[in-house]
């Protein structure tokens, strides 16, 4: 995959770093729910996605992240 081929990206930030990185939907919540086991599931980012590209979650340890849903033009 070329970078000109990329149409999404979603970045998980903590403290002004990114922790995740996918470049679709299942796998980033994968990799988010085995860091923080409250993460919710597929369905439940998706209907958050659809509404804003960024939302706020806190997991299970306190910490604080900026889900991102970036689009390529």
């Amino acid at each position: 995959m070329t970078i000109q081929s990329l149409r999404k990206l979603y970045t998980a930030n903590h403290d002004n770093e990114v922790v995740i990185f996918a470049t679709n939907l299942k796998s980033f919540v994968e990799t988010l729910k085995s860091i923080e086991a409250n993460a919710g599931n597929y369905s439940h980012y998706d209907r958050r996605f659809k509404k804003n590209s960024i939302v706020m979650f806190t997991g299970a340890s306190g910490k604080e992240y900026k889900l991102q849903q970036v689009f390529s033009i």
